[in-house]
């Protein structure tokens, strides 16, 4: 009746487990089928290509003349001719079927069809074959659809084989981090590159053409098991076949493997591995926390068996590579490990102590010969009379509960001990991370770039248990490695990756420019293509403007972007997203050269990673601020780098005008004396709660007033740190009132408790209710202190202390700014005018429309919606 009754597969679907008859009849009782679940909706697996069979009778056809060459290269032409005896005259069928690949063959013109009677002539007609056409015998399925070979079945009716010969490589391309323009740069075969890449982990060849037609370039393969299928057993093809279904589709495209070193990759690992080397709980199990609720065995971090067998098969890994025919294609590795890939040790988010094998004690035991001189020394520090190191345990999970100042351990004490594992925890990550990154150098000679996921400094501080146990503040030691070139992390979970918020960062990201390496901020965006959690886009417009936020918040800071599908096509299988990744790829090559190193009016935000190891995993310091604070430096307006207090002895950390240092509660001798260097040249520093109260040597609360430059008192108590200006007159409070209050939340009680009692000091804030002074200022000659005893997370208060030090504010309106020397980003959170202000005259180009918006400005208006990227080039 024309009537068009739309069939969505959804959860009120129901599905029969056994065949089930009369189920197409009206009225069928189907109350004992199971109910369906919805997998999610397309583009995502299983949906996809599917095959057409043939269902009516197949013609029968014989072959009269066929003109097949036996061998052909690939990368080379392809010609057939072939002669059939048929009545069938469907379209033309041609495919070479391998054992790891099929190909459709089309010419350029198609396939020339000459009927004669029952003679059927197609061809002669060439083909060019792929350049990364595997090697090996292959199947010519010839034929007109519709027919069959006589005497062969359906699925045998190939028309001849043919043998092709591998691509021959040219010279392994050379990857390298290099400085370009004062900022760290990927080049490949020495050229720059703005190193954009795509994580490609399933084979879809659509999503890689839709990617490469973009101009992304880098592709990061997932390798699976790197060829490694059992002891002294291994079988690369499955590795091979990822890759080649990149470079069948896109055969400029460079590759970096990924792949996971864990157990959970190679499932026969307990039968290598004594059990003595299996990771343990607090409670001697085994069975140990995994992702996202799972539980699983695995080797210990610090096996020495699994060190040795798996680095010997990453060996193997790459030596195949290099004697592919893509050898000239691999540009660097990515190994991964722990839960989510990410290098989190086992248990690490399930609240679980880890890791008391004998392995780890054994390790901890071998770490701590490193550290100290001899047993004697270890016994002063520790306050202990052990016999010998091997009497050294790991520390229980109560000793790890504990803490012997309040919020804090003491290094001089008997906790000194759970610092100490604390500290190797975290190092033993980063060492096995290294110890993977120095193989695949030696195995490419240095040619290629390798890192992966680290350092998360900035985003899970103050993460109870996990962020303690998450192995991922030793980034000091990741950062000093010769043999790592890049980290990566995805952008951050939680509010800040909504369209209209600002992003961030989860690292120290100056930090990898001061040590000359890469980072890379994985946009594993949720697009309008998914409805998961974490801030998913409403629309392609929303999902459009968030990608071109994340890249203008990378590259304008000398940063690179990676695009995540983490699902099924949620960005490359969209061709309106893949032209705005095409637009911001262009973006970016033709913006290289500019410069994008921080001014000195940018805002140093200082984090120290190892004061974690002097904490409660379960009692984060402050408890959130911190990660508020990242969101409201976001709308300041003012442009941030972040630092961390071991990178303040580097002439390039000295540049800034104004430092804010968020949780540098720890502090070395000569971290302090670099501090005291930057009190001078009219710079204004801004210390949070307790800076270097613990040192290498101990607990110093006295210390404090030295490092700030008041004097401040300490009660060895513990309550709520939260403080309200006094003092609303005060340059640092325009915009804010009395009522307004900032800190930990008011259940939340931490210690020691801080208080100014400073007399030359201007008081402008305290504790609430009516508590001790918690807020001051004080100018010294040359330079200006401002204390806070917690976190202001106010992007008001941020954009105050930035006029207070001179530096420049782009914008008031909340809305986030990106900027460096020669680029100018904003994403808004309001529709409206938004007046931008310049730090000196300029010509503004608006990149995204190629047009001049103004010449000779120190400002600018422009209206833009809510949620949207803007881009501008500056030219002084």
């Amino acid at each position: 009746n024309g009537q068009r009754i739309p069939l969505k597969t959804d959860a009120s679907w129901k599905v029969a487990l056994s065949p089930a008859d009369g189920w197409e009849a009206p009225g069928f009782d189907d109350s004992g089928w199971a109910a369906a679940r919805e997998v999610g909706r397309p583009p995502v697996a299983p949906w996809g290509a599917l095959s057409m069979p043939e269902l009516g009778p197949l013609a029968p056809c014989s072959v009269v003349r066929r003109d097949v060459p036996n061998t052909v290269r690939a990368g080379g032409r392809l010609r057939v001719a072939a002669t059939f005896r048929t009545k069938a005259g469907g379209p033309v069928v041609a495919e070479l079927l391998g054992d790891a690949v099929s190909l459709p063959l089309e010419p350029a013109g198609g396939w020339p069809v000459k009927r004669q009677g029952d003679l059927l002539t197609i061809g002669p007609a060439e083909v060019t074959l792929p350049a990364f056409l595997p090697g090996g015998k292959y199947r010519l399925r010839l034929g007109p659809a519709g027919s069959e070979i006589v005497g062969r079945s359906r699925e045998q009716c190939e028309t001849a084989e043919i043998t092709v010969l591998p691509r021959k490589p040219g010279p392994l391309a050379r990857a390298e981090v290099r400085p370009h323009r004062g900022t760290p740069t990927l080049f490949i075969n020495g050229r720059p590159d703005t190193g954009m890449n795509y994580i490609h982990n399933r084979d879809v060849p659509y999503h890689v053409k839709n990617i490469g037609g973009a101009g992304v370039q880098l592709f990061i393969v997932f390798a699976g098991n790197i060829g490694w299928v059992g002891p002294d057993q291994y079988d690369y093809s499955a590795a091979d076949r990822m890759i080649l279904s990149v470079l069948l589709n896109h055969p400029d495209a460079y590759i970096i493997p990924t792949f996971d070193l864990s157990g959970k990759a190679f499932p026969f690992w307990r039968q290598l591995v004594p059990k003595e080397e299996w990771t343990v709980t607090a409670d001697g199990k085994h069975n140990v926390g995994d992702y996202h609720g799972g539980r699983n065995e695995f080797p210990s971090l610090a096996s020495p068996t699994w060190a040795r067998l798996s680095q010997e098969a990453l060996r193997r890994f790459a030596r195949h590579l290099y004697s592919s025919p893509f050898a000239d294609r691999i540009v660097g590795y990515w190994p991964c490990d722990g839960i989510s890939w990410e290098w989190f040790p086992w248990g690490a988010q399930s609240r679980e102590m880890v890791d008391y094998s004998p392995a780890y004690r054994s390790a901890f035991q071998e770490w701590l010969r490193r550290q100290y001189p001899d047993l004697a020394a270890l016994n002063r520090a520790w306050q202990t009379r052990l016999a010998s190191f091997e009497e050294i345990a790991v520390p229980s999970a109560e000793e790890r509960l504990a803490t012997d100042r309040l919020a804090f351990r003491d290094p001089a004490g008997p906790m000194r001990r759970v610092i100490d594992f604390y500290r190797f925890h975290h190092e033993q990550v980063a060492e096995r991370i290294e110890a993977y990154a120095r193989v695949l150098k030696e195995e490419s000679g240095g040619r290629h770039i390798v890192g992966t996921y680290y350092g998360y400094v900035f985003h899970l501080p103050e993460s109870p248990y996990f962020g303690a146990h998450s192995g991922h503040f030793a980034l000091h030691r990741y950062l000093a490695s010769p043999y790592l070139d890049f980290g990566c992390s995805p952008t951050p979970y939680g509010n800040v990756r909504a369209v209209g918020s600002p992003s961030a960062f989860m690292t120290a990201a100056e930090s990898f420019r001061l040590a000359g390496k890469l980072w890379i901020q994985q946009a594993d965006i949720r697009t309008h293509w998914t409805t998961q959690p974490h801030s998913p886009a409403k629309n392609v417009r929303e999902a459009a403007e968030i990608l071109r936020r994340e890249f203008v918040l990378s590259f304008v800071k000398g940063h690179l972007v990676q695009w995540y599908d983490f699902s099924n096509g949620w960005t490359s299988g969209d061709p309106r997203l893949c032209r705005v990744v095409q637009q911001l790829q262009e973006i970016g090559r033709a913006n290289l050269g500019m410069e994008r190193a921080s001014p000195a009016d940018t805002l140093a935000v200082v984090l120290d990673e190892t004061h974690i190891y002097h904490q409660r995993p379960d009692r984060p310091l402050m408890g959130g601020p911190l990660t508020q604070l990242r969101y409201a430096l976001g709308q300041s307006g003012v442009p941030y780098d972040t630092i961390m207090a071991s990178d303040l002895t580097r002439k390039d950390a000295r540049r800034y005008r104004a430092y804010l240092f968020a949780n540098c509660y720890r502090l070395t001798e000569e971290q302090r004396q670099a501090v005291e260097a930057l009190k001078s040249e009219g710079r204004v520093l801004a210390f949070v709660y307790a800076p270097g109260i613990l040192s290498e040597n101990g607990y110093h609360p006295e210390r404090v007033s030295d490092v700030v430059g008041q004097e401040i008192a300490f009660e060895e108590k513990e309550g709520p740190i939260r403080l309200a200006f006094t003092d609303v007159a005060h340059p640092l409070a325009a915009g804010l009132t009395e009522k307004e209050e900032f800190g930990a939340h008011p259940s939340q009680k931490f210690g020691p408790l801080s208080r100014v009692t400073d007399a030359k000091a201007q008081v402008i804030g305290s504790y609430v209710p009516d508590g001790p002074p918690a807020l001051s200022v004080r100018a010294h000659a040359g330079w200006t202190s401002v204390y806070i005893a917690a976190p202001i997370a106010s992007p008001v208060f941020l954009r105050n202390l930035a006029r207070l030090a001179g530096l420049h504010v782009y914008l008031d309106t909340n809305d986030a700014i990106y900027a460096s020397g020669s680029l100018l980003g904003v994403h808004t959170q309001l529709a409206g005018e938004k007046t931008i202000r310049l730090p000196a005259k300029a010509t503004v180009t608006d990149l995204f429309t190629g047009k001049v918006i103004a010449k000779g400005v120190d400002h600018f208006t422009v209206t833009l919606p809510a949620r949207a990227t803007a881009l501008w080039r500056i030219d002084h």
